[in-house]
């Protein structure tokens, strides 16, 4: 069983839920095609203690490293080099504390850091000469993940009554809540909100050039279509059902949730291009294979790339047909695979 921990301010008795019958939702549908990769060794020159994240900027990419002195490396592809380290762990006014949540948008690369719940940038053309850190803001206690949906509005997924946060850059007083949490399974609809928000933690990936955001918890996939002012809260487009799941869960000083053995594999990291969505999910029986699901952008199962390494976080680059990961075989690896045309 797996189990996920989490304090909480109030007190509670202790409750218990058992599995039973899985509620018929909105599936995902058959993948009629299934395609094996090959996981390459990018030559990466440094050790990865736990790789979080790895996001491509033309022949560079940033590292984003749990474990590291320096939370994020600059990692030159065609020098086989760590060009430049940012983001010192600790506590001071340009430090952060792991693990992290890192996009880009536009000029800027935004940070959060999840134990803190605190926000800022780096100036993408400038981290090659400056390392200081603009726009530090404090976000609602237990936010989690985030994404831009341009350079002033952003959207945050985070442990609260509703499922994300809308919040418009350098306004405190704009955080509006919205979303409802998965209950796909008959008997999640009267769980206390904090089991299933524990249970069903988002990630975030945006479409390119559309006004559209995926997320993805372990058996959810939702896709929602957005106002880039920020004044409309966004709109679900559709949520799929990724497979089938039970857990349970106590309350009290900690609230505890743990999933049984009988659910399927889960989805644990998204990522979105122009065409595809690219959900990574575990293998059931096999901790050392993934597989990769791609979708469209109307929720139609495209295919499954296989692979038989362990993969921990996903970048595709559709024009060069390449996608970048960082597998754990047995250490963590910074590799890269061809995608079959």
């Amino acid at each position: 069983m797996k189990v996920i921990v989490s304090i909480v301010l109030v007190l509670g008795m202790l409750s218990f839920a058992q599995c039973s019958n899985q509620k018929s939702g909105k599936e995902l549908g058959e993948f009629n095609r299934v395609d094996s990769i090959s996981i390459q060794d990018m030559n990466y020159p440094e050790l990865l203690g736990i790789g979080l994240q790895v996001i491509k900027m033309d022949s560079l990419f940033i590292v984003n490293d749990f474990w590291g002195d320096s939370l994020l490396n600059i990692y030159n592809a065609n020098t086989h080099k760590v060009e430049r380290k940012l983001i010192s762990k600790g506590n001071g006014p340009d430090e952060m504390s792991s693990p992290l949540d890192v996009k880009i948008i536009q000029d800027k690369i935004y940070v959060l850091s999840r134990p803190r719940f605190q926000f800022a940038y780096l100036l993408k053309d400038s981290i090659f000469t400056n390392n200081k850190m603009y726009g530090h803001t404090m976000l609602p206690q237990m936010s989690d993940c985030f994404l831009p949906l341009n350079d002033s509005v952003f959207v945050f997924s985070g442990m609260w009554e509703k499922r994300y946060a809308l919040y418009q850059k350098g306004r405190a007083d704009s955080l509006r809540f919205f979303g409802e949490y998965p209950d796909f399974w008959e008997k999640e609809k009267n769980f206390p909100t904090m089991a299933k928000a524990m249970f069903h933690q988002s990630q975030l990936a945006k479409h390119p050039s559309k006004n559209l955001f995926a997320t993805s918890s372990r058996y959810a996939l939702d896709v929602y279509s957005y106002d880039p002012t920020g004044k409309k809260l966004p709109t679900l487009a559709f949520r799929k059902q990724l497979g089938n799941y039970y857990y349970q869960y106590t309350t009290g000083d900690i609230t505890m949730v743990s999933e049984s053995d009988d659910s399927d594999p889960q989805i644990k990291g998204i990522f979105c291009s122009d065409r595809y969505i690219y959900l990574l999910r575990e293998v059931k029986g096999n901790e050392n294979a993934s597989d990769i699901l791609v979708i469209d952008w109307d929720g139609t199962p495209q295919r499954i790339l296989k692979s038989n390494k362990r993969i921990d976080c996903l970048f595709v680059d559709e024009n060069e047909h390449r996608g970048y990961c960082i597998i754990l075989d047995p250490e963590s690896k910074f590799c890269h695979f061809e995608i079959p045309e």
